[in-house]
């Protein structure tokens, strides 16, 4: 979850995960969010240590390399690559990737990039440019890694994974990696084409579904969508707040062994 980062304007903090000292923008609420919330943004790092080594972890929505750092120091054997379009941010990344990447076996490459086939740019408002993208299909194609080792793809978008889901249809129909991605219905629009997406991927496979809230709290964990489909209908039409969007993990029953070891160990 990206929490009002802003623009950066020159100033820094320094933040401990794990063995690494990341680089934050000032505004950035991750040591606030973890103080407060023990499990906030901690599966993925739990998830890592079940993830062969050597495999490659793809993080669309990178940020300023926090996941990667999480899942780093769990399974420093483990390869990533992570995405970022914020060119402000992106630098940050770089920095912090470097970082990560002198401490670790696996390999660290980051590119600036919008993933996406860009269905909702009828939606931006008048004057905004609408920003060159690339599927994550040819993301991957053309990355200098094995489409086969890649064992998990993570993508925090706010709002648009749905989109970027949708653009890596030719890899996801052919290899079926685990995905985890955040779910943020904000209308009924996107609703909608979350609901398109999370059935058409039940259809090619993943039929294998856990639900997070954006505090890390475990919710759910079914074969099947009622569940998903329901939090997502909770969380937009709920008038007490209570949380805010739901992080999803999705995965086949062929890899269930190794998602369900560490949804049955995390808490």
């Amino acid at each position: 979850m990206r929490v009002n980062l802003g623009r950066l304007v020159g100033v820094t903090r320094e933040y401990q995960i794990g063995m690494f000292r990341l680089t934050l923008p000032p505004n950035h609420q991750l040591p606030e969010w973890q103080k407060k919330f023990p499990l906030y943004d901690r599966f993925l790092p739990h998830l890592a240590g079940f993830l062969p080594p050597g495999s490659t972890v793809v993080d669309i929505g990178a940020n300023v390399g926090d996941s990667i750092a999480g899942m780093a120091a769990t399974n420093p054997g483990l390869n990533f690559l992570g995405v970022e379009a914020d060119p402000q941010i992106f630098l940050l990344l770089e920095r912090n990737s470097a970082r990560i990447q002198n401490l670790i076996s696996g390999r660290v490459r980051v590119v600036s990039e919008f993933i996406g086939e860009g269905a909702f740019y009828p939606n931006l408002k008048p004057g905004i440019d609408v920003p060159k993208r690339k599927t994550l299909s040819r993301l991957i194609f053309e990355q200098p890694l094995d489409g086969d080792s890649i064992s998990l793809i993570k993508s925090d978008t706010d709002g648009f994974d749905w989109d970027v889901l949708n653009s890596g249809s030719d890899y996801l129909q052919s290899k079926k990696p685990g995905l985890f991605f955040e779910l943020q219905a904000w209308d009924q629009e996107t609703r909608n084409r979350y609901e398109e997406t999370l059935r058409w991927l039940f259809n090619i496979g993943y039929n294998h579904v856990a639900c997070f809230d954006n505090y890390g709290q475990l919710i759910s964990s079914e074969k099947g969508l009622t569940g998903v489909i329901g939090l997502m209908d909770y969380v937009l039409n709920q008038r007490t707040r209570t949380f805010y969007f739901v992080d999803v993990l999705m995965f086949r029953e062929q890899d269930s062994t190794i998602f369900q070891e560490a949804l049955s160990s995390y808490h």
